[in-house]
C-alpha cells in the first residue's frame, strides 16, 4: 500500500511538474513576444515625435505667413515689393497629413495579446495613447485642410497669381473673404501645434516606460 502511494504521488508530482513547465515556457515565450513589440512601438513612437516635431516646424512658419498676409494692407504690400522675393515672408499653406506609425500598435492589439503587457501604467499609456491622444487632433486637420481648399478656391481665379506675387497681394488685400480665411487657418495651424506637443509629450513618456521596463 505504501509502494503504490509513492507510485501515486511521484505521478502526481511528475504530471503537476509538466504542466508547471508547460505554463513557464509558455509565460517566458509571450513576456518575450511583448518585449518584441514594446522595441517595435519604441521605434513607431520615435518616428511619431520626429515627424510631428517637423510638422510643427512648418505649421509655425504657415501661422507666421497666414497671420501677416491676412492682415495685409497696402502699406504692408508697398513694403513686400520693395524686398527680394526670396525674403519675403511665405504663406506655405499646404494640407496637412495625418502622423502615426500603428501598425505594430494593430497587429499586437488584434492578436489579443496588449493585456499580456504586466505593466499596468505602460499598457493603460499605450492604449490612451493611440485611442485617445493621437486622434484628438484629427477633426482640427480636417477643419484646416478644408480652410487650405477653400483658399485656393478663391485664389485659383486670379490670372497669373501662382507666378506673380504682387496680383496674389493685391487679391488678397480686396477680398475680406481671404483674409477671414488666413486668420482662421493661422488660428488653427496654432492649434494644431498644440495639440502636436501633447502627442508628443505622450509618445516621450511611453517612450521613457518602455526604456524603463527594458533596464
Amino acid at each position: 500500500m505504501k509502494e503504490i502511494s509513492i507510485e501515486i504521488f511521484i505521478i502526481v508530482f511528475a504530471v503537476s511538474l509538466s504542466i508547471w513547465l508547460h505554463g513557464w515556457s509558455e509565460h517566458r515565450h509571450e513576456q518575450q513576444e511583448v518585449k518584441e513589440f514594446l522595441e517595435d512601438l519604441k521605434v513607431d513612437l520615435e518616428k511619431d515625435v520626429h515627424d510631428l516635431e517637423k510638422q510643427n516646424s512648418y505649421l509655425t512658419n504657415t501661422a507666421e505667413g497666414c497671420k501677416f498676409y491676412g492682415e495685409l494692407n497696402q502699406q504692408k504690400i508697398d513694403s513686400l515689393v520693395k524686398v527680394n522675393p526670396n525674403d519675403r515672408i511665405k504663406m506655405n499653406l499646404n494640407p496637412t497629413f495625418k502622423i502615426r506609425n500603428t501598425g505594430n500598435y494593430e497587429g499586437f492589439r488584434s492578436s489579443g495579446k496588449i493585456g499580456l503587457i504586466k505593466d499596468r501604467k505602460l499598457k493603460t499609456g499605450i492604449l490612451e495613447y493611440y485611442q485617445t491622444v493621437v486622434p484628438s487632433k484629427d477633426d482640427w486637420q480636417t477643419y484646416y485642410n478644408s480652410l487650405v481648399f477653400n483658399l485656393a478656391d478663391e485664389l485659383v481665379s486670379v490670372p497669373n497669381a501662382n507666378i506673380n506675387p504682387d496680383l496674389m497681394y493685391k487679391a488678397i488685400n480686396a477680398s475680406p473673404k481671404v483674409k477671414g480665411i488666413l486668420i482662421n487657418a493661422a488660428s488653427q495651424a496654432n492649434m494644431i501645434i498644440q495639440l502636436n506637443d501633447q502627442v508628443i509629450k505622450s509618445a516621450k513618456e511611453i517612450i521613457a516606460e518602455i526604456e524603463h521596463n527594458n533596464e
